[in-house]
C-alpha cells in the first residue's frame, strides 16, 4: 500500500461538522492520483464523526478515521496521523480552511522534480495582504545554512506544505502537544534537517479565522501561557542540535517576535495578571535568547526599535 500512496493528508478535527464537508469535497477530488486522507477526531460533540464516516463509506480505503480517547489538541492529532501515514509525502490541513483541487498535484510534482524534502505553495490569510509564499525562489533548491536560517526566520504555515515522510520519521519531527503555536518547532526542525526545498508560486490555500484561531482574544491568559510554553519547547528542541549556531539568529528572532506580540497583549489586559504574564514571558525570553538584539540581523531588520522597547 505504501508504494501506491504519493501524498497523505492529515486533518485534525474538533467540532468541524459545518466546514469539513467543503474541505473533503476538494481533497477527495484532487487532481493527484494516489492520495490518502487521515481524519483524526478530537472528541467532537457535534456530527463531525458522522461526516467522517460518510466520507469513508463513499471513498473506502482512501479515507482513514482515527479517534482520540480524550481531547488532546491539534498537535497530538497530527502526530497520530504521522504514525499511520503511508504516503511518500505528508501534508496537513485544518478542517475549516480551503484548498485548491490542484494543490497536491502541483506540490508533489514540484517536489519530485528536484527530489525536495519540502514543497510549499502560496496562501492567503488576509485579503488586504494578498497571497504569501514562504519558500520563495531565493530560498529554494539546495538548502545551505544561510537559506535554512532565512526560511526559519520567515515562520510560515505548515498547512501550505508537504513534507517527505522519511524526513519526519528519521529525525523524529513532531508537533508539540499545545493548543497554540504547536507547529512552531515542527517547522523549524523540518527546515533544519531538509536538504532541498521548492516553492510553487500559486495561491492554493486559503486560511480562515476559526473559533480556535481567535482563542487568543477570548482567552488571553491561556494564550500567553501557551506562548511561553511554545518558546521554551522551541529552544529545548533546537538548542541541542549539532549545528544550532548556524540557525541561532533565526530561532532567537522567532522567539523574540512571538514574545513581543504576547507582551503587547499582556499590556492591554490592564489587570493585576498583566504583570504576572509579563514576568512569565520575560523570564522565558531571558533564559533562552543569548544574542544581543543589536547583533541579531533579523531583529535589526524586522522589528522596529519602538517595538523592541516592550522588553525594557
Amino acid at each position: 500500500m505504501s508504494n501506491e500512496i504519493k501524498v497523505t493528508v492529515i486533518i485534525p478535527c474538533f467540532n468541524a461538522a459545518s466546514t469539513l464537508p467543503r474541505l473533503l469535497g476538494n481533497l477527495l477530488n484532487q487532481t493527484l492520483d494516489g492520495m490518502e486522507i487521515i481524519l483524526v477526531d478530537d472528541c467532537s460533540s457535534d456530527n463531525t464523526v458522522q461526516v467522517m464516516q460518510d466520507a469513508r463509506a463513499q471513498f473506502g480505503d482512501r479515507v482513514i478515521i482515527l479517534q482520540n480517547e480524550k481531547n488532546s489538541g491539534p498537535g497530538v492529532s497530527r502526530n497520530r496521523g504521522i504514525e499511520q501515514a503511508h504516503g511518500e509525502y505528508i501534508g496537513f490541513v485544518d478542517a475549516d480552511d480551503i484548498v485548491d483541487v490542484t494543490m497536491y498535484e502541483k506540490l508533489y510534482d514540484a517536489a519530485v522534480k528536484i527530489d525536495a524534502d519540502i514543497a510549499d505553495c502560496a496562501y492567503m490569510k488576509d485579503e488586504k495582504e494578498g497571497p504569501l509564499l514562504q519558500f520563495s525562489k531565493e530560498f529554494c533548491g539546495n538548502l545551505t545554512w544561510g537559506r535554512k536560517s532565512g526560511l526559519i526566520s520567515l515562520g510560515g504555515y505548515h498547512a501550505t506544505k508537504i513534507f517527505r515522510r522519511e524526513l519526519l520519521l528519521d529525525h523524529d519531527i513532531r508537533f508539540s502537544d499545545g493548543y497554540q503555536l504547536e507547529d512552531l518547532t515542527f517547522l523549524a526542525e523540518s527546515i533544519y534537517f531538509a536538504e532541498k526545498a521548492v516553492g510553487v508560486p500559486e495561491l492554493l490555500y486559503i486560511y480562515t479565522q476559526s473559533d480556535s484561531s481567535l482563542s487568543h482574544i477570548r482567552k488571553p491568559y491561556t494564550y500567553i501561557q501557551s506562548v511561553a510554553a511554545a518558546m521554551a519547547f522551541l529552544f529545548e528542541k533546537m538548542s541541542t542540535l549539532l549545528h544550532y549556531d548556524k540557525v541561532q539568529e533565526a530561532v532567537e528572532y522567532i522567539e523574540t517576535e512571538i514574545c513581543k506580540d504576547a507582551l503587547f497583549m499582556a499590556r492591554t489586559l490592564e489587570t493585576p495578571v498583566d504583570s504576572q504574564m509579563r514576568q512569565l514571558l520575560l523570564g522565558v525570553h531571558t533564559a533562552i535568547v543569548r544574542i544581543p538584539f543589536s547583533e541579531n540581523r533579523y531583529i535589526r531588520e524586522k522589528i522596529p526599535p519602538d517595538e523592541i522597547t516592550i522588553f525594557s
